[in-house]
């Protein structure tokens, strides 16, 4: 388990670095929350935004999150409650050297589970990755991870050199048998060099990635994992729907390598900044399984499972700074394609494409001291498929997220601001279509995943958004942001109600929290 103390012992330690580089600049993070993502487009590119005057800043962050899922895919839980710490920061030591970093902390409990004894969850998923243990017993868990998130960049002449490195740490445990302990270390770093000719740069970056994942499985009841006990036999999924044996039910590790490069290019106006970046990444996820002895360990010999993703990704930003307006502005496509290779077989049985074209647009009407109205769209268009080769079951999903959110800040004063928030989600499916074919006596995952998953993909939603933020200034250097926002999600299709039982209860979605910018 992730040990608390170590954990607030290095958000600490980040928080006193950037503290300490802020003493020379400070302000409010940011005018309105939009302004957001020009953190994160600086973090994913930081050699194309080396001359966009972002201000220093720190943001530390305590805040709860909770999620009442009453319709959902099957692998994920019904209540999920969240505490987080987060610290982010930018300094500029100079006009050319640029330092910035994130240190996030999480603990999330989760209630009323099934069919899944893995760290993965199908929330924002659509499946699971092919190679996993279930059970149908729902139980509870608790998560924590750390995650710690660092990078410069450089401007030199013609020449810019940037770097991000990144470390993901987490634990979870199911508190009911079977229980599983899942432990995980991330690393990944990422390098950039890009060449100046005038208002135009070209850059390019390269990428490697590792990811180690230790499963181990016991129960305090060890013979309830037997046929004669179903609700807790501990069984083994690989394609999509197959059970098939698996010869290390207790123990088993996962070891992920990840690479991948890619090429950007930047326009540097005197109001406008427009990058164009494209990606491309293959990771490969191996499965190891336990020796004659018991053991496990990363060896040829104990390879089981091999699931291949290879990842195209492209982007599109524009950035205007009006004096009483500005605009940012994105495009997007990606498409990601997943192979599974069998060892023990020596075949593929499992495929799957996700396709997936968008765009949003955000504008922010402003005066000097307040947001008169900022307006944010987005839309996406999303094409998923996943077969199993075997000829059990193929499944595809079309379908449509339209997003509009706006906000205003409705009171200023010298000592404080209050920005409200309001907006609307839908997501809106196109086209649908389920294959299944049965291969055995046992139709367990159709019946309790497969199926009722892709009724919930082919069900309409439509929910209501809200957000408020209070600001108020504590010191000259120190300005305070209590927040909270609340969000439900209904089912519109009726089907939906027919096919699953569904009580026609909706989503609601809870999150408070407060920052300190400095």
């Amino acid at each position: 388990m992730i040990k608390f103390k170590a954990a607030l012992t290095i958000s600490f330690t980040l928080s006193c670095i950037i503290l300490h580089a802020q003493e020379q600049d400070s302000l409010d993070l940011m005018q309105n929350q939009i302004y957001r993502q020009h953190f994160e487009n600086l973090k994913s590119n930081p050699v194309q935004y080396v001359t966009l005057p972002l201000a220093d800043f720190t943001e530390t962050t305590l805040q709860f999150e909770s999620r009442d899922l009453n319709m959902k895919r099957a692998q994920t839980a019904g209540q999920i409650t969240e505490y987080g710490f987060a610290t982010d920061g930018i300094y500029n030591i100079s006009e050319k050297l640029r330092l910035f970093g994130s240190f996030n902390y999480g603990f999330r409990t989760e209630k009323d589970l099934a069919y899944n004894l893995t760290a993965q969850r199908t929330e924002e998923n659509f499946i699971l990755n092919p190679n996993y243990l279930l059970v149908p017993k729902a139980g509870n868990w608790e998560t924590q991870e750390y995650n710690v998130t660092g990078g410069a960049s450089y401007s030199h002449s013609f020449v810019d050199v940037g770097a991000t490195v990144n470390y993901e740490n987490r634990s979870s445990f199911r508190n009911t048998d079977p229980r599983p302990g899942i432990s995980s270390a991330d690393y990944s770093g990422k390098a950039f060099l890009g060449f100046n000719l005038g208002k135009h740069q070209i850059s390019f970056f390269g990428h490697l990635g590792r990811k180690t994942e230790e499963h181990d499985i016991i129960s305090v009841n060890e013979y309830i994992s037997a046929p004669s006990f179903p609700d807790t036999f501990v069984r083994f999924s690989a394609g999509y729907g197959r059970i098939i044996n698996f010869p290390s039910y207790s123990d088993f590790v996962y070891k992920t390598f990840s690479r991948g490069y890619g090429a950007g290019y930047a326009f540097r106006g005197e109001r406008d900044l427009i990058t164009l970046n494209s990606d491309y990444s293959k990771s490969i996820e191996t499965l190891f399984t336990k020796d004659a002895g018991g053991a496990v360990y990363f060896d040829e010999s104990l390879e089981n499972m091999k699931y291949r993703l290879r990842n195209f990704y492209a982007q599109a930003n524009w950035l205007h700074s009006g004096a009483e307006k500005d605009i940012i502005s994105s495009a997007h496509f990606k498409s990601i394609t997943g192979d599974n290779y069998s060892v023990p077989e020596q075949g593929q049985n499992f495929r799957m494409t996700l396709d997936q074209a968008g765009f949003s647009n955000a504008v922010v009407w402003k005066d000097s001291k307040r947001v008169i109205l900022g307006l944010n769209t987005s839309a996406s268009y999303t094409d998923f498929s996943a077969i199993d080769l075997l000829g059990i079951t193929y499944k595809y999903v079309k379908s449509i997220e339209l997003n509009l959110t706006a906000n205003r800040d409705l009171l200023y004063s010298p000592g404080f601001k209050l920005n409200l928030e309001a907006g609307l989600n839908s997501y809106i499916p196109v086209s649908q279509s389920l294959n299944y074919t049965p291969a055995s006596s046992s139709d367990l995952m159709f019946n309790n995943v497969i199926a009722p998953d892709y009724a919930y993909d082919s069900a309409t939603k439509l929910g209501p958004q809200f957000g408020l933020n209070f600001y108020s200034p504590i010191t000259a250097k120190t300005n305070l942001r209590i927040f909270t926002s609340f969000a439900a999600l209904y089912a519109i299709s009726k089907e939906f109600q027919h096919q699953t039982g569904y009580p026609g209860t909706p989503n609601l979605y809870f999150n408070a929290g407060i920052s300190l910018f400095y």
